[in-house]
């Protein structure tokens, strides 16, 4: 049977199947840790303290009363400690058929295994939304006992199901000519040192045919920016620091770092052999600590927060500051950002407690859409974000690790934004990180061209048609 709990942080209830007796789990709510009482049983099956029926004692010798007296505190020890935890707030019982409490939205309906879901159209009677926000739920289950596709425990679905804004502005953006490889042979660039760091490669994060590449981990060192097809050296630019914070154009002209403290970027421009100045990442928020950057376009930097900052973008190459994207206080655009092959959106985190993804345009700022999950997240993670490789879907990939009838288990979801409709929806046991064993901290998700393809983690290759890892790689 369930049993209640209430977490001391925020207050929220809870309950928990009765194999979490006795073990720590997060709260559902703000993830803090809390311990399952052991023993206890749910509201509907405990016996209330006052029903208690009392020890009956006999007339015996003092040992026979001295035994019972000894029983009777024992036993009052036990009441008492029953009753605190049985006086404890429970959860509300749920209501069947009535959704969870939501601002409008859309659910997107999934079948298990399925290659493809369809979004379900809101009821006729239900009014049109206004713009930006959601359309009410439909529950799977509108009749009677548990919905559909939950387990007992009421903690997460055997399968999640989405809920998407009904303002979905999304169109496929694909990537820029860029040009093709003209090397027949591999290319093979040489470098002082003993080896090359994982962390020492740069690449833009959009399609291009350059990379940047620092040698060493000397505290003063050089970034060298390499043509990939002709196998050129562009130049080398002397940077500061013990960490790479960098990014570089798709047209390799111009490289931006992050300089010592990540208080301030500069900006190179290779093909003028030149700087072109310093950007303060302070100047319109002075709460803003950089975690990354990145130019989805020749003339576009986007700066990416610690925690819940969101994003800053300016123009090149005037430095011009454009906008500040802030989805919130639960943003983590450190954890999983994804910009679109064109440039034109990007994908982030807006609330990593309830794994919700919000994707912006980055010349407005707009929202353009919402991609939340409907019911419990609190035992699943998002462990995957990634546009295809010619701008038509976006990839999510979730690993559940609890809370359900069946083993931890992971699903890939494919959204198409044109329709705003899933595209391809399965489930992979045992889930991904367990197959995988990514390193800490290192959770990726890639798209290969043709769409069918996903690298996972950079140790397995994913195929969508298979539904399955096709190929391993070996940790480096």
């Amino acid at each position: 049977m369930p049993i209640p709990v209430r977490c001391p942080d925020c207050g929220v209830r809870s309950q928990f199947p009765d194999r979490y007796a006795g073990n720590i789990v997060a709260c559902k709510s703000c993830g803090t840790d809390i311990e399952v009482p052991a023993g206890q049983t749910s509201r509907s099956g405990a016996k209330p303290a006052g029903k208690r029926k009392k020890a009956k004692t006999s007339s015996g010798g003092a040992g026979i009363i001295a035994a019972v007296a000894a029983g009777v505190a024992l036993l009052s020890l036990m009441v008492g400690v029953g009753v605190y935890f049985l006086n404890q707030p429970a959860p509300e019982p749920a209501v069947s058929g009535v959704p969870p409490e939501t601002k409008d939205t859309i659910v997107v309906q999934q079948t298990t295994g399925s290659a493809a879901g369809t979004a379900t159209p809101p009821p006729a009677a239900t009014p049109t939304p206004p713009a930006g926000g959601f359309a009410n739920l439909t529950p799977d289950s509108a009749s009677k006992g548990t919905p559909s596709g939950f387990n007992a425990g009421g903690l997460v679905p055997e399968r999640l199901k989405f809920k998407k804004s009904t303002a979905w502005t999304l169109k496929a953006d694909p990537p820029a000519e860029t040009g093709s490889f003209t090397s027949e042979k591999p290319l093979k660039f040489k470098f002082s040192g003993d080896r090359l760091p994982e962390t020492s490669l740069v690449f833009p994060v959009t399609q291009s045919l350059f990379a940047a590449v620092r040698p060493d981990d000397e505290f003063k060192s050089n970034i060298e920016v390499l043509n990939l097809s002709t196998g050129a050296r562009m130049g080398q630019i002397p940077v500061q620091g013990s960490s790479l914070i960098a990014a570089l154009s798709p047209d390799g002209r111009y490289l931006a770092t992050a300089n010592p403290g990540s208080q301030s970027i500069t900006v190179h421009d290779l093909q003028a052999k030149k700087t072109l100045g310093e950007l303060a990442t302070g100047a319109q928020d002075a709460q803003f600590r950089l975690s990354g950057l990145a130019m989805p376009r020749p003339d576009r930097l986007v700066a990416l927060s610690q925690l819940e900052r969101g994003a800053k973008v300016w123009s090149l190459p005037d430095g011009q500051f454009l906008k500040q994207i802030s989805p919130g206080e639960k943003c983590r655009p450190e954890t999983f950002a994804a910009f679109s092959p064109g440039g034109k959106y990007l994908a982030l985190v807006s609330h990593f407690l309830e794994k919700t993804v919000e994707v912006y345009e980055l010349e407005t700022g707009t929202l353009a859409a919402t991609i939340a999950i409907e019911g419990q997240t609190a035992l699943l993670d998002l462990t995957g974000l990634c546009f295809s490789a010619d701008g038509t879907e976006l990839a999510l990939l979730y690993d559940i690790n609890a809370g359900t009838q069946r083993p931890p288990y992971s699903q890939f979801v494919v959204w198409n934004l044109d329709r705003g409709e899933i595209a391809t929806d399965f489930d992979l046991e045992p889930k991904l990180g367990e197959q995988l064993e990514p390193e800490y901290g290192k959770l990726h998700l890639e798209a290969f061209p043709g769409g069918r393809r996903w690298l996972v983690h950079n140790l397995g290759l994913l195929d969508r048609d298979q539904q399955k890892i096709v190929l391993r790689y070996p940790k480096m």
